[in-house]
């Protein structure tokens, strides 16, 4: 399976077109993370309780969809040089202690 995750809050702009025509005919998933409700990183290293779940939010749904993809394809907009902020706000998450 080929997950895709896509980082554009434009539905049907330039990213969405490349992703429709390299996914055409695959067995594939896009997820819009503009649309999934992921909350900014906490640190909690500093933490007593390091167990607690400070979120509570779609983090972790798109995650496994992530690990159990053979494929990962991020699709995004440049602003600045740089990805769309819906997708450096999740790459983000993969390094919250």
């Amino acid at each position: 399976m080929i997950t895709c995750l896509f980082g554009s809050s434009r539905y049907n702009g330039n990213s969405k077109i490349i992703v429709d025509y390299l996914l055409d005919e695959t067995n594939h998933q896009i997820i819009n993370l503009f649309d999934k409700n992921i909350e900014k990183v906490k640190d909690h290293r500093h933490l007593d309780d390091t167990s607690l779940n400070l979120h509570h939010d779609d983090y972790s749904s798109v995650l496994k969809s992530v690990i159990d993809a053979d494929t990962i394809i991020f699709s995004t907009p440049l602003y600045w040089y740089s990805m769309s902020a819906s997708l450096k706000l999740f790459i983000d998450r993969w390094t919250e202690s």
